[in-house]
């Protein structure tokens, strides 16, 4: 049986007219709401989708997803370049974690995180540059430190569609 985590996964940037059939889809088939303690949101057109993001991102939750992901919604949105990060609460053995897709980025980015959303680094993985530091290997302790904190993840834009269906 899944252990139940809290989630919440914002949508920005833009979308095809013709994907929002199969966004309206996954966002249905996750089961997500618009508010923590709101019911589920069940959105078919476009004109849904817009009005819940309010001009922003649109931002959709559940208190009780399993494993703390949303499985279809985040591969519909990698597979169609849609940008996206999701938040996942700790809760008993597993920890918080972020997790962010950009268009044109090297795949999803994956972090650990505080209950706060503060990117978490262990202390295993500086060793490596703290060892290249000692050396005075500066171009490897900043190639390591680099790899740690990973890319920069540009923020999400207003979620815009374009286009005809």
């Amino acid at each position: 049986m899944a252990d139940r985590l809290a989630a919440e996964i914002e949508i920005g940037g833009t979308v095809s007219a013709s994907l929002v059939a199969g966004l309206c889809a996954a966002i249905n088939e996750d089961g997500l709401r618009l508010e923590w303690d709101g019911g589920d949101f069940h959105p078919r057109t476009a004109q849904d989708l817009l009005d819940a993001a309010e001009g922003g991102v649109l931002t959709l939750c559940d208190d009780q997803t399993s494993w703390g992901s949303f499985p279809v919604l985040e591969g519909f949105l990698a597979e169609h370049y849609i940008g996206f990060t999701r938040t996942t609460e700790a809760k008993y053995e597993y920890d918080a974690e972020i997790i962010w897709f950009r268009s044109g980025a090297e795949g999803i980015q994956t972090r650990l995180t505080t209950q706060d959303q503060h990117v978490v680094v262990q202390r295993d993985e500086l060793l490596p540059v703290l060892d290249a530091l000692r050396r005075q290997d500066m171009a490897s302790a900043r190639r390591q430190l680099e790899q740690v904190i990973g890319p920069d993840i540009p923020p999400l834009g207003p979620l815009r569609i374009v286009g005809d269906v």
